[in-house]
């Protein structure tokens, strides 16, 4: 089903509903590519001591935290679980309680209301009910056939869970088992219960794929599916939800009674937690200093409200919201403890700028897109595909996934326009006129095919067909480099027609070095004697493939900021400045007084 039908599903299921739920934190985010390493502060950035407060540090390895009873839970913990309970304006501890096993932070079992919590004990067998001093006051053995963890209503009288052929509900009072939903995958279970306990949310796998589907307690029907995993998150007549699109992290909310809406930071982040007491969301990010950049996100307003940097040996762990205050779950790598911080987001300033926009894929709105992307293929001279065209153009050894979602593009859309436009127009014209035309694709994702020898996925490619060039981009976090990158593969086709600064290419290399000249070998190789210190000599074991992927790693890593560290060795300055002479030399640029994007980094004193 398309992401669209599932998001107004939950839409329409939302309208008057109301769940009982506290925060609840997100996994992380996957990426496929990171830079290589940075120089570091020594002076980390220190936080306003109004605004930020260290208050508790309760455990060595506290992992979760959450609202519970006008205070917080905490979850610590590595093979068995403690949840604490911190009261008070010192959070001071008021109960505690100590389990055999570990409890996941995203075990659906997990349900905790005002006054009262839930969890699935795996090793007894049992569902367990603790009342708001943690002592327990009932337990539910597990139904027989259970697959999975079961998941208590909110009136605990009714358990949800799967069996290997179907979802049940187990009403308590009558010792009635129902069949829900009959259906049989190679693995299916609970993973939520929504809207007043009216729908359960399921997961359930076909082959490598996994699939969300949103089922009806009353009558089985289907409300939703969704390709991929979900986090879902209901509260009052709110609704968060997360779901991977190809490798953008979409981060998606709304009032029952409008449109869904979707954040869009203006910076990629790999750590989000929606705060739906403060209808807020707190997302993190790791700068190329080591710091942790945190942003907090008002979903009423759409406003950045508040932003903090945490020193370089705290990592974020998880956060929880109450009335005006955010409390971050830190972990002090250099004295190996959690933290409890807290964050007044109300002393601060918020920027006069909105992050969120309509979540739509409709066909109004996707033109709107369509036409800024023409637009953008008249000004550069190049043809700017997205939506379905973008992913009906497919290599043999890739397949592409069409991006609709209209944030996205848009904002891929208005990045690409400042990306583009720090190459002169000659370049892009001249790379043009070798080829029928450059069609510039913006996909949702790209996945590699098993007959090709590919890798599972990528970031961008380039390929030619029937003499016209084509780039394609995964539209994300690493498009930028994609670009870059996959751009400069096309430029080199004109490059090596009219400049010969690459014909000694190899003798840049060290001595008996060889380049592999197979991506599977490539993958196997020992780079670290290349990779470090004054006798750096690639940007990473990737460039060691081949030599063109190793000059479009060096023309990728020179348009990027913060690359001086890459660049300080004899021979990366050597392979640098034979890029930046190919360029000037192929396009008539020598004269050109400007220093470009991709010259940031040379240095006079090895020219």
């Amino acid at each position: 089903m398309k992401r669209l039908f599932f998001l107004l599903c939950v839409c329409l299921l939302l309208s008057g509903c109301v769940e009982p739920a506290v925060a609840q934190n997100s996994p992380a985010a996957t990426t496929s590519a990171t830079l290589p390493a940075q120089t570091q502060s020594d002076t980390p950035t220190q936080a306003n001591e109004e605004t930020f407060q260290t208050l508790s540090s309760q455990a060595p390895d506290g992992y979760y935290l959450c609202c519970f009873r006008k205070g917080l839970l905490l979850f610590s913990g590595s093979e068995s679980t403690t949840l604490t309970l911190l009261q008070g304006e010192d959070l001071s501890v008021s109960a505690s309680i100590s389990l055999e096993f570990f409890l996941s932070a995203d075990d659906p079992s997990i349900r905790i209301w005002e006054n009262a919590l839930s969890y699935f004990d795996p090793v007894q067998q049992k569902t367990v009910v603790l009342d708001a001093a943690l002592q327990e006051v009932a337990s539910i053995a597990a139904p027989d056939g259970l697959v999975g963890s079961p998941v208590l209503s909110s009136d605990r009288n009714v358990l949800y869970y799967c069996t290997a052929n179907a979802l049940r509900a187990w009403d308590l009072r009558t010792r009635i088992r129902r069949l829900i939903r009959g259906f049989s995958y190679p693995t299916q279970t609970v993973s939520g219960l929504h809207l007043h306990d009216t729908v359960v949310q399921c997961s359930v796998q076909e082959g490598t794929q996994t699939r969300t589907l949103l089922i009806s307690v009353k009558d089985g029907r289907l409300a939703a599916e969704h390709d991929g995993p979900v986090s879902l998150t209901t509260q009052g007549n709110h609704y968060y939800a997360s779901f991977l699109s190809g490798t953008v992290q979409a981060l998606v909310f709304g009032d029952t009674s409008q449109s869904p809406q979707m954040l869009m930071p203006d910076e990629s982040f790999t750590q989000w937690y929606f705060l739906p007491s403060l209808h807020g969301v707190v997302t993190g990010q790791e700068a190329a200093d080591g710091k942790t950049e945190l942003s907090y996100f008002d979903l009423s307003t759409g406003e950045k409200a508040a932003s903090l940097s945490l020193e370089c040996n705290n990592r974020l762990v998880s956060a929880a919201g109450d009335s005006q205050q955010v409390y971050l779950l830190l972990y002090d790598e250099l004295n190996p403890c959690t933290a409890i911080c807290r964050w007044d987001i109300a002393g601060q300033t918020a920027e006069d700028q909105t992050y969120i926009s309509t979540y739509s894929a409709d066909s109004v709105a996707l033109a709107q897109c369509q036409q800024t992307a023409r637009e953008m293929s008249e000004k550069y001279g190049i043809e700017i595909i997205i939506g379905p065209e973008a992913a009906a153009v497919q290599p043999w050894d890739y397949n592409l996934e069409a991006e609709t979602l209209v944030p996205i593009l848009q904002q891929e859309l208005n990045l690409l326009d400042q990306r583009l436009g720090q190459y002169p127009q000659e370049i892009l014209s001249a790379t043009v006129s070798d080829f029928s035309s450059l069609k510039l694709c913006i996909v949702r994702s790209l996945t590699g095919t098993a007959e090709s020898g590919s890798l599972d996925s990528a970031n961008g490619l380039h390929f030619d067909n029937d003499g016209d060039a084509y780039v394609v981009l995964a539209a994300g976090k690493y498009t930028e480099q994609a670009l870059y990158h996959e751009l400069f593969h096309v430029m080199e086709t004109y490059i090596l027609k009219h400049s010969t600064a690459f014909d000694q290419w190899g003798t840049l290399n060290p001595a008996g070095f060889s380049y592999d000249c197979d991506f599977e070998e490539n993958e196997q190789r020992d780079p670290e004697t290349y990779l470090t210190g004054e006798d750096r000599a690639f940007v990473d074991t990737y460039s060691m493939s081949f030599p063109a992927e190793d000059r479009a790693r060096i023309m990728e890593y020179a348009m990027l900021p913060d690359g001086e560290e890459l660049f300080q060795s004899r021979t990366m300055q050597a392979k640098l400045l034979s890029v930046c002479k190919g360029i000037r030399e192929a396009y008539s640029l020598e004269s050109e007084d400007t220093v470009f994007p991709w010259e940031q980094y040379l240095n006079s004193t090895f020219q």
